[in-house]
């Protein structure tokens, strides 16, 4: 991962609710993938139009029945997607993206962003922290799981 990437996992936010009766703003780390994985298989959702939307932000670099994923990486850029979809279902099961925010004007976060908001996902860093799909809550993670690349 690039020095300034940031990863974060995406949720639906209508399952998390479902399963706890609340939105919690962070998830115990050590069961995130539980929580992650649970909350896909409350919310069935078609892979093939999230697809078509990501093609037009990456190339995919990788297809299989059962995952995609989609990168490009010049010499300042690192941006990649790993979705992992279920085989008979042609359902999401796991969708995760790691955006640059040294990328000038954080163009491909802020498409991801938008995504999730359509779809009314939630976006998780890897401590567990959870914001909704706005672009401001999630420079605020970001921010604050990485202070040091915002500094003058």
């Amino acid at each position: 991962m690039a020095s300034t990437q940031f990863k974060l996992s995406v949720m639906p936010q209508n399952a998390l609710l479902q399963r706890l009766g609340v939105l919690p703003e962070k998830l115990d780390v050590s069961s995130k993938n539980k929580w992650i994985t649970a909350c896909w298989k409350i919310e069935a959702v078609q892979a093939n139009a999230v697809i078509a939307q990501i093609d037009q932000l990456l190339p995919q670099i990788h297809w299989a029945n059962t995952h995609i994923a989609w990168k490009i990486q010049s010499g300042v850029l690192d941006n990649d997607v790993w979705m992992l979809i279920g085989e008979e279902s042609q359902q999401i099961e796991l969708l995760d993206f790691r955006a640059n925010v040294s990328e000038q004007g954080l163009a491909f976060i802020e498409q991801m962003v938008m995504i999730a908001h359509q779809y009314n996902w939630l976006l998780m860093d890897r401590e567990g922290n959870i914001v909704e799909a706005n672009m401001d809550k999630v420079l605020e993670l970001v921010k604050m799981s990485h202070p040091l690349w915002f500094e003058s």
